[in-house]
C-alpha cells in the first residue's frame, strides 16, 4: 500500500499544503512559545513579541523544508 500524503489525497494543491503546514507550526509554535513564556511571568503582549521574535524564521524554513 502506498502511502499518500493528506493534502493531494484532499485534492489540495502542492503549494496549499504547505501553506497550511506552514500556518499550522506557526500557530502551535507560538502557543507553545507563548505558555512558557507566561508561566515565566512576562505580560501577555511581552510575550507576544518575545513568540515572535523567538519562532517565525526557524519555524517557516523547518516547515518549507520538510514539505518540498
Amino acid at each position: 500500500m502506498i502511502h499518500k500524503p493528506p493534502g493531494p489525497l484532499l485534492g489540495m494543491a502542492q503549494w496549499a499544503t504547505v501553506a497550511l503546514a506552514v500556518a499550522l507550526a506557526l500557530l502551535l509554535g507560538y502557543a507553545l512559545t507563548m505558555r512558557g513564556v507566561l508561566r515565566a511571568g512576562l505580560p501577555f503582549r511581552r510575550a507576544l513579541r518575545v513568540a515572535l521574535a523567538a519562532g517565525t524564521i526557524s519555524i517557516a524554513v523547518m516547515e518549507v523544508v520538510a514539505t518540498t
